[in-house]
């Protein structure tokens, strides 16, 4: 199997057996300058000046929340569904799905009724 030479997938010019890939990785010269872009994750081998530039551009990308439909840029996404009126997330208490905006009245209005007439069947039950 090792007997089967491929050229590195980085380009750096470097022939070796499979099996010998992950220990050329380590050594690799441009796996070193391989840049993996954080907003968008994809992997470029940029100079420092084009991440930059590509970085930028990135920044500028705009993403469309799935639950208000809101326009964002890509970076703020995540920060916004921790915001987002209607972004759905489980009650923790009776593990329904329920959008931001009611949680409050969910919480105080249903899961505590739930917890009072549990509390109350099982009252019945032990008495």
């Amino acid at each position: 199997m090792n007997s089967f030479k491929i050229n590195c997938p980085f380009k750096c010019e470097n022939t070796f057996g499979m099996i010998d890939f992950e220990k050329h990785k380590e050594s690799c010269e441009k796996l070193k300058d391989i840049y993996r872009c954080s907003i968008c994750d994809n992997q470029l081998e940029y100079q420092e000046d084009l991440k930059r530039l590509h970085t930028h551009q990135c920044e500028q990308l705009k993403k469309s929340c799935e639950f208000c439909q809101k326009q964002l840029l890509v970076f703020e996404y995540e920060n916004h569904l921790k915001n987002c009126e209607n972004f759905m997330k489980y009650c923790e208490e009776c593990n329904l799905m329920v959008c931001n905006k009611y949680q409050e009245a969910h919480a105080n209005l249903f899961c505590s009724h739930i917890k009072k007439l549990s509390f109350s069947i099982e009252k019945l039950e032990n008495y």
